[in-house]
């Protein structure tokens, strides 16, 4: 869940906060919306997964990429399953695996460094999340070998290859646990595949960041010692890199930065081609703010298909052109595309943060002759783990959804309807929010409107000038809303 470099000032987060549902954590509610039911859920009785596996997959996911990196900057395993209960209720459940090591001046230390174990667990009929956290010094506890997936962190496991794989994962906090095999449905994917073939620059290093877009789930459930069948679908994706969101900025020499320049200038030359071959896009609302981060969601869609979005938050078009890609999987191959455009629905506001964490999206992709777009809307409450980043605070966000949609290639167009999940890692500088909106009016209007709002500052200025079909001009400055 991080996406190109392009360095974001994030040290290792310290948790704030501790709640009923798990140490290091919260969970918020104002705000979110829970929708029971728009349409009917993903059942594996009637999927229409593909099991096509692409014969290079051998070589694209080795068992060497699978297993530990260690010692390296940080590490990864990641798995979110939405299950189906045998009583017909929907539960969603991801549990990560990471760790960071401490950067000693010429090496990353293999003494000296931290790992965490989170699990996250939603109800996607009452919208009610759990969330548990447990984080100690590493090495120690957190047990990962190489050349396989085989961890274990206190009870919590995982293991497997390649496309087979099991876990168990333990929330000794809220009482939950699940037990499943899951199996890859389809090819892997490296993340900046067609832009640096996969190798990614972070501050002055860079990592690798590799997922299984759509896996089949199957086992059980226990939810407070009842135990439930479960089937489902879910994503996995292992990160692992010399450079690692913690400590990405570090003195390196001048043959490595010169590479890592290249890889900055290779994926900017993607980003601009991408966006000139489509034809540059005419937009008439563009909203920019001063949040730093990531927007991240994936959904799986009934037909099979699945899409990953990711794009950095530094200050430039909140809303509009985004700096990012999206990959969208059809089971058998996957496409990037660099050039897509997002519009935020509906938001949090969080006081104590001073943080809009965005729940609802409109996301629009552009690639040759192929073209996609999602409507993604949260549906649960909302997991928080809050944090530092040198002169910004922030913190994790998580949350499941809902997705409709559509994805047109040429003349043909192919219905999108699917579930997933929302994870948005923002913050915001000490001297609180600030934003900026502009929209042109569109036929049969015309003029323009800008809004600017200062928490500093404590207003929201307004500006509006319509010229047709009547004349309009309005102009206030008040105080600024939620401050």
């Amino acid at each position: 869940m991080l996406l190109f470099g392009l360095a974001i000032p994030i040290v290792n987060l310290q948790a704030k906060t501790i709640s009923k549902f798990g140490e290091n954590s919260q969970v918020i509610t104002e705000g979110t919306v829970v929708k029971n039911n728009i349409f009917p859920y993903l059942d594996s009785s009637n999927s229409n997964c593909n099991q096509f596996l692409n014969e290079k997959s051998d070589t694209l996911w080795t068992p060497e990429d699978e297993g530990d990196h260690f010692p390296c900057g940080g590490e990864y395993w990641w798995l979110y399953a939405m299950l189906t209960l045998e009583d017909g209720s929907h539960w969603d459940m991801c549990c990560k695996f990471i760790y960071w090591m401490n950067w000693t001046g010429k090496q990353w230390s293999e003494t000296n460094g931290r790992c965490e174990l989170r699990i996250q667990v939603f109800n996607r009929e009452t919208g009610e999340c759990f969330d548990s956290i447990h984080e100690i010094d590493h090495p120690g506890v957190f047990q990962h070998k190489k050349n396989m997936v085989d961890l274990k962190f206190f009870n919590s496991t995982m293991k497997g290859l390649y496309p087979n794989y099991t876990a168990f994962f333990d929330d000794d906090i809220n009482n939950i646990q699940l037990t499943v095999d899951f199996n890859a449905v389809a090819p892997p994917c490296w993340h900046l595949q067609e832009s640096v073939n996969g190798t990614i620059p972070i501050g002055t290093g860079t990592l690798r960041y590799g997922s299984l877009p759509f896996v089949e789930v199957k086992g059980n459930l226990s939810i407070n010692g009842t135990v439930f069948n479960v089937t489902g679908i879910g994503y996995y994706e292992h990160l692992f890199g010399d450079s690692f969101v913690a400590q990405s900025i570090r003195f390196t020499s001048l043959k490595d930065l010169l590479k890592v320049g290249s890889l900055y200038s290779s994926i900017a030359k993607w980003l601009l081609s991408e966006r000139i071959k489509n034809g540059l896009k005419k937009t008439h609302f563009l909203h920019m703010d001063n949040l730093r981060g990531t927007d991240w969601i994936w959904v799986a869609f009934d037909n099979g298909w699945s899409v990953m979005f990711e794009r950095l938050r530094f200050g430039v078009f909140t809303e509009g052109p985004c700096v990012g890609n999206l990959i969208l999987s059809d089971g058998k191959e996957s496409w990037e595309f660099a050039d897509v455009y997002i519009k935020i629905n509906r938001e949090t506001y969080l006081q104590e943060s001073d943080l809009y964490v965005p729940l609802d999206f409109e996301i629009r992709g552009f690639k040759d002759n192929k073209s996609i777009f999602i409507v993604f809307n949260t549906t649960t409450n909302i997991t928080i783990k809050y944090g530092m980043a040198r002169a910004f605070e922030g913190g994790l966000f998580l949350a499941a959804g809902e997705a409709t949609g559509y994805f047109k290639e040429g003349e043909n167009t192919i219905s999108l309807c699917g579930r997933g999940l929302n994870n948005p890692c923002l913050f915001t500088p000490k001297m609180k929010y600030r934003s900026l909106e502009i929209e042109l009016l569109l036929p049969p209007y015309v003029g323009i409107s800008i809004r600017k709002i200062s928490h500093p500052l404590g207003i929201e200025i307004f500006f509006k000038l319509q010229l047709r079909p009547t004349f309009e001009f309005i102009f206030y400055i008040k105080p600024a809303p939620e401050t």
